[in-house]
């Protein structure tokens, strides 16, 4: 599909992978889009110097930065920059358009496919020829409103939230400061509304559009009229009952301009962007009520609501950012509104770059532009083609041709390199990511044959050898059940599953099958690792091990604590876990669980600080802390391992050090955490013909022990046995 980016400051359409509609989303068919004339070309001007800008002078960044380089070293570091900077994704664009359904989400209700529609959000209802938007921020288009005309719903819902906000009535005198795209709109639905409009802007043509759309009166900003003066003139001297301030300009005069022209205790609603250092006079004086209109309305900014598709009661809240939007279109449908009369340009989607062009322009700026994506009729057929080719590159034999899907920081970082590293074993056949720019930046970087936004894409493909899984944690199960059927062997980054009822699912995939599988517990094959268990394995004696990992805090709105993620205990606890287990060489007996005690004034929580006692059947024991409430400035992993007389010491898989046994030292520059040899192992094993490279048994104990641990945290059993 074409979809238009702004890439280092200027505008290209490029080619992608279409979305896939997932649970609680439409999957849409544009026909047309609106090119918002303020918020776009503002993103526009600028955008690779702002890149930079907030890499370099962000000190939340440069810390993380020095943090990075101490712990990961300077190549690392240099690789994150380079990422961040130079190879940067292209920025989406637009954030309202119309179209047809081509298909319905999971637990999406009132639609059906070829509704006509129209939606907003930005990185959503993007300029572009298919895209996937969530249910609250879709809605129907009613009869008597063209998808043209629709195409303006997000721009509308905006305007109706702010004239909602000054809480007009019938025959008040209300102002509108900036008459751009949302003021002309704004001054329409004032008029609608039984309203005395009068609009002020610095550009005449504007004025006049505004007149011609129901003001009263207009003054032309820097004129010969002054605002304050006309203000008083059209109400009799008592001043504005209400002003909307549309503009957007860094500075705070206009919102003085609006205290002026307002009478006592009136009311002054910011829209648009407009700097807000206040003066005390006249807002004190006269008792202003000073408001700020959040965007499409309520509802806007707000997760549960616009991504999981929670509404609010219409009894509580009675109209959402949706309920504008459809109200809107209403008003449209019925010509109370005629945002036909406010476009003056149209473009094909190929055209774009001239769209915004004709946009920067300071002379002659369009009101409104308007992309089309071809007749009504070709957007309503139109086929969301998930996969792209990116180069005619040749299977290779006696190697693993693999898919990598989810090509997240872990994969880019090292999956991916790792992948290409070891050519020998592996050959990189394509790249799926729901964000279709990642799929397609990952697959040319890493010679993929072709990219993808469809799990399914691989599924089909007689080429692939190997699925690669590393997604959020909620999907792991389903697609490696999926590949497992497919014949494909199965590489998952952790956590195997998420509870015993996935667990079991795999289960059963996994009796049905006979494909490879593994799951990503890399830190078995760190150098460090690797020479501790050699040592370990020569010693008659049970040990203890300790393990201490300073995991850092996770604000409580971030996915890993979530339904995608499952909770840092079985999203990652399962790491630590296994690698004690590995150390010990034996099967847990026992598991006792200590977390730390729930404060409100607290933001640290048992759920991920926490320790936890493991007893093993050959007598070993094994002790985790996790925490989130430690100083970054410390290392994330400590491992001290004591046994026979002798102690092993690990810190961050850098620095190894042994006591009782001389020259065993191990040094390395960044953490050396496995993951390579992890990819290495894995293709031997699979060469030699086994299936599971790591014991099922010991896969399957390390994932359980980490739902009891969490289970255990959750409903206060601080013990069971395994």
């Amino acid at each position: 599909m074409k979809q238009v980016f702004i890439v280092g400051g200027s505008v290209e359409v490029r080619e992608l992978p279409a979305p896939t509609v997932e649970a609680g989303n439409l999957l849409v068919a544009v026909a047309y889009s609106l090119v918002s004339t303020g918020t776009e070309i503002a993103g526009l001007k600028g955008s690779q110097q702002k890149q930079i800008k907030k890499v370099l002078l962000d000190p939340k960044l440069i810390k993380r930065g020095l943090r990075m380089l101490a712990t990961r070293g300077f190549k690392a570091t240099m690789g994150k920059v380079k990422t961040q900077i130079i190879e940067s994704l292209p920025s989406p664009t637009g954030y309202s358009c119309s179209g047809f359904v081509l298909e319905v989400g999971k637990s999406v209700e009132g639609f059906k496919v070829g509704d006509r529609v129209a939606c907003g959000g930005a990185g959503l209802a993007n300029h572009a020829e298919v895209v996937s938007v969530p249910r609250n921020l879709v809605v129907q288009v009613p009869d008597g409103c063209s998808l043209r005309d629709a195409s303006s719903v997000t721009l509308g819902a905006i305007a109706m939230q702010g004239v909602r906000r000054a809480n007009v009535a019938l025959g008040e005198r209300v102002g509108v400061i900036g008459l751009g795209l949302v003021g002309q709109l704004t001054v329409r639905l004032l008029a609608c509304a039984g309203c005395h409009v009068m609009g002020c802007d610095p550009v005449a043509g504007r004025t006049q559009k505004a007149l011609a759309g129901g003001a009263e009166k207009c003054v032309i900003s820097g004129g010969s009229e002054n605002p304050v003066e006309a203000a008083q003139g059209f109400t009799g001297g008592i001043g504005l009952d209400a002003v909307i301030i549309t503009a957007a300009t860094p500075s705070s005069e206009l919102v003085q301009q609006a205290m002026e022209m307002t009478r006592r205790k009136g009311r002054v609603v910011v829209v648009g962007d407009v700097g807000l250092a206040l003066q005390r006079h006249p807002f004190y004086d006269k008792e202003i009520d000073f408001l700020i209109s959040c965007s499409y309305g309520p509802g806007r900014y707000d997760t549960s609501y616009e991504i999981e598709g929670k509404d609010y009661p219409i009894g509580y809240v009675r109209w959402t950012e949706n309920r504008n939007m459809a109200e809107y279109l209403e008003l449209v449908s019925r010509d109370k509104i005629n945002f036909g009369e406010i476009v003056e340009k149209e473009y094909t989607v190929e055209d774009a770059p001239s769209a915004y062009q004709a946009l920067r322009e300071d002379e002659a700026r369009p009101l409104a532009v308007i992309l089309k994506y071809g007749d009504e009729e070709t957007a309503a057929a139109r086929k969301a083609d998930t996969k792209v080719s990116i180069a005619a590159v040749a299977p290779r034999t006696g190697v693993l041709r693999t898919a990598v899907v989810g090509a997240g920081s872990l994969a880019q970082a090292m999956h991916l390199p790792n992948l290409k590293k070891l050519s020998k074993y592996y050959q990189v056949a394509a790249v799926v990511d729901k964000d279709a720019r990642v799929a397609q930046a990952q697959a040319k970087k890493f010679g993929a044959s072709y990219c993808s936004t469809n799990f399914n894409d691989i599924l089909d493909d007689k080429n692939i050898d190997l699925v690669l899984i590393s997604t959020r944690h909620n999907l792991h199960v389903e697609m490696s059940a999926a590949a497992l059927r497919a014949g494909k062997a199965v590489f998952v980054e952790k956590p195997m599953a998420m509870n015993e009822a996935e667990l079991a699912l795999l289960a059963e995939a996994l009796e049905q099958t006979n494909s490879p599988y593994m799951v990503g517990f890399n830190r078995r094959y760190a150098p460090c690792s690797q020479k501790a268990k050699s040592a370990l394995e020569k010693m008659k004696d049970a040990g203890i091990i300790l393990y201490r990992v300073n995991a850092g805090y996770f604000p409580p709105e971030t996915w890993v604590h979530g339904a995608e993620g499952g909770g840092r205990v079985i999203g990652e606890g399962c790491h630590f876990v296994d690698l004690i287990s590995y150390y010990a060489g034996s099967r847990i007996t026992s598991v006792k669980v200590a977390g730390l005690g729930e404060r409100k004034e607290s933001k640290f929580n048992l759920h991920d600080n926490l320790s936890v006692l493991l007893e093993y059947e050959n007598g070993f024991v094994g002790s985790l802390t996790y925490l989130a409430s430690g100083n970054t400035e410390m290392g994330k992993e400590r491992i001290e391992v004591h046994c026979g007389g002798v102690s092993i010491v690990i810190d961050d898989f850098k620095d190894m050090r042994f006591y009782g046994i001389k020259d065993e030292v191990f040094h390395s520059g960044a953490p050396e955490k496995g993951h390579l040899e992890e990819l290495e192992f894995f293709a031997e094993k699979l060469k030699a013909g086994e299936r599971f490279p790591i014991p099922l048994a010991e896969m399957i104990e390390a994932t359980q022990v980490s739902f009891q641990i969490d289970h255990a945290l959750r409903y206060g059993e601080g013990s069971c046995e395994s």
